[in-house]
């Protein structure tokens, strides 16, 4: 007798055209609209996306426990999702051959070839990605006992108790390699045998056997607990969130219920209509094929409509910039958000720093007092995660603050765990602090990373060469910042500041900032207090907002400005008198005021400094 799954193989003709456009589309949407990449850099915040290193040193934890190699292969194949092309292309074929298997399953099943339901899992996978819920470990654990399940199928021996053995060796491998995947296998293997041979005691005894397994090489072998060997990888925890919580669950579901599902509808079509009428295998009419093609483009278009977060996208986006250092791309992404939260203040503003445009257009963008530099205080009063203050070591390690830079680093271990983002910032505080041992741990660590591994080899080349890294401009300069004595923690970020332009009047960085903190809290005093300090850097003229704070200072009848050689623009002086026109226009309604003066202000610092709001210019 011959295969069900040969008799009933990947049709050449419509409906192979049909999966190859389908999938293109996917590839592209992912790739140019998603943006799947992303997924690679929500490890700077969350656990969900796994790291995974080099070597043997690495992979022995996961020989450990049942599912453990398919875990580590899933942490590997992950990393690639930092190409975004690449990262869209895994997801596709993950996906194809979810549809693929699972077309081949329910026609070894049922006997019938489906035309448009094994689509539904590529629809569940795209609607994870479009969420940026990396689930490919659990993806995996399905393909896996999916094909495992098409495999048995093709077993050409008939003899129960020779299937039974042979189901038991790949049951107890797949649960070792795939954990809770035994458990889709003997299910999918139980419903082929009373499906398509009506054999329900080899069924029950797949069964049993299914239950035996991990008791067997999870208890008794590999000693983990119970709820390691029989719960693991299973779809049973969605973290809070109901994509997972329902879409995993669903998924398993779908190739439980597919194939009896199928069956009975053939069984009811023979019945009324013949079996002429459902002979597997016809053809789709050409009208009926452009319908069911029509049918199905219109239902992914509708799970990706519903799916995608252009916010959450753009926040992503807005991370990765922040971590190449993507600065102008970083601010044309903000500019699409009409509020920012404080870690996309944060990049912002040190996007505007790098890019020279922090005293220039930082009122162009929504500010407040917590966008600049970490507080105790001020995170107390907010309530601020932990982890919160991960994102602050690169912002603290180039103004200088090194020590606190490595503290917050080291507290990131505790959160998120090894992430190579974090070891390169250790690497690098290492190396500025001249403790050249450490740093080559960190390095060598660093170096099994299939990402950042060629970055860190290429530095621990130049430490062979240079152990002091004596020629490295980057490491001089952050070494002329630091400070002295330095400290842990957070304290008056004025005082901060003000100890590293002591420590270094140049630290260009440290003044923008400070000059910023004076702006946000409408400290005019103590921004005329510092602006001498103009003439330890090389500014044309006044920076805009400097001058547009001095020229309400001075309308204020404020102390006397020494200005040196520059002075304040007459334009400046005459926009605060157009501005204080609208104001006086409209008196006590503030409100009308500020709606205003809003299109021709908004970007400005009187703006600011009147109604306490920015980023609102037309």
């Amino acid at each position: 007798m011959s295969s069900p799954m040969k008799n009933s193989g990947w049709r050449i003709g419509p409906l192979r055209v049909r999966s190859m456009a389908f999938f293109a589309l996917f590839y592209l949407y992912l790739w140019l609209v998603v943006d799947v990449g992303l997924v690679y850099y929500a490890h700077e915040v969350t656990t969900e996306f796994p790291t995974f290193l080099r070597g043997t040193a690495f992979l022995k934890d996961f020989l450990m426990y049942p599912g453990g190699l398919l875990e580590y292969a899933s942490a590997g194949i992950s990393q690639y999702f930092y190409y975004g092309w690449a990262g869209a292309l895994i997801a596709t074929i993950v996906a194809a051959l979810l549809c693929l298997l699972g077309w081949l399953f329910v026609a070894a099943g049922a006997g019938v070839r489906t035309r448009l339901l094994h689509y539904i899992p590529a629809l569940i996978v795209l609607v994870l990605y479009s969420g940026y819920l990396h689930q490919l470990t659990a993806c995996l654990v399905v393909l896996s006992a999916l094909a495992l399940a098409c495999a048995y199928s093709w077993l050409p021996m008939r003899n129960g108790p020779l299937r039974l053995a042979v189901f038991v060796l790949l049951v107890g491998g797949l649960h070792y390699v795939a954990g809770g995947a035994y458990l889709l296998f003997g299910l999918l293997c139980a419903l082929f045998e009373v499906l398509h041979r009506g054999r329900w005691a080899l069924a029950g005894a797949c069964l049993a056997a299914t239950g035996v397994v991990p008791y067997v090489i999870g208890r008794q072998i590999m000693l983990v607990p119970a709820a390691a060997a029989y719960g693991r990888l299973l779809p049973l925890q969605g973290q809070g969130i109901w994509q997972t919580a329902v879409l995993l669950p669903g998924l398993w579901s779908f190739y439980v219920l597919a194939p009896p599902a199928v069956a009975v509808w053939r069984a009811v079509a023979v019945a009324k209509a013949g079996r002429a009428a459902t002979e597997p295998g016809r053809p789709p009419g050409r009208l009926r094929w452009r319908a069911g093609t029509a049918a199905l483009l219109a239902v992914a278009a509708l799970c990706a409509a519903l799916s995608l977060e252009p916010g959450l996208r753009t926040l992503l986006r807005i991370e990765r910039d922040a971590r190449e250092r993507k600065w102008p791309e970083l601010l044309r992404e903000a500019r699409q958000l009409d509020k920012h939260d404080l870690a996309v203040g944060w990049h912002v503003n040190r996007a505007l720093f790098h890019t020279g445009q922090l005293p220039y257009q930082m009122f162009c963008f929504p500010q407040s007092e917590l966008h600049l530099v970490p507080s105790d205080a001020a995170f107390k009063r907010y309530r601020m995660p932990d982890i919160v203050y991960v994102g602050f070591a690169d912002l603290l390690f180039e103004l200088g603050r090194v020590n606190t830079a490595e503290y917050l680093a080291y507290r990131g271990l505790e959160f998120v765990g090894e992430r190579p983002f974090l070891l390169q910032r250790l690497a690098l505080i290492s190396l500025a602090k001249r403790e050249t041992e450490a740093a080559r741990i960190l390095l060598g660590s660093l170096s099994r990373d299939l990402i950042m591994g060629d970055w860190a080899r290429r530095y621990l080349a130049r430490l062979e060469a240079d152990p002091t890294l004596s020629a490295d401009e980057q490491m001089q300069h952050i070494r002329s910042l630091m400070l002295v004595k330095d400290t842990i923690g957070f304290g008056p970020i004025e005082q901060m500041l003000l100890d590293l332009l002591e420590r270094n009047p140049r630290n260009r960085m440290a003044f923008e900032y400070l000059m910023a903190g004076y702006l946000l809290t409408r400290d005019l005093d103590g921004l005329v207090a510092n602006i001498g300090r103009l003439e330890d850097f090389s500014y044309p003229h006044i920076p805009r907002h400097y001058e547009e704070a001095l020229a309400l200072h001075a309308l204020a009848g404020g102390t006397t400005l020494e200005l040196g050689n520059r002075t304040i623009r007459w334009e400046t002086l005459s926009r605060l008198g157009e501005f204080n026109a609208i104001l006086k226009r409209f008196g006590s309604d503030t409100a009308g005021a500020r709606e205003a003066a809003a299109p021709e202000f908004g970007d400005s610092y009187f703006f600011y400094f009147k109604f306490g709001i920015s980023g609102v210019a037309g």
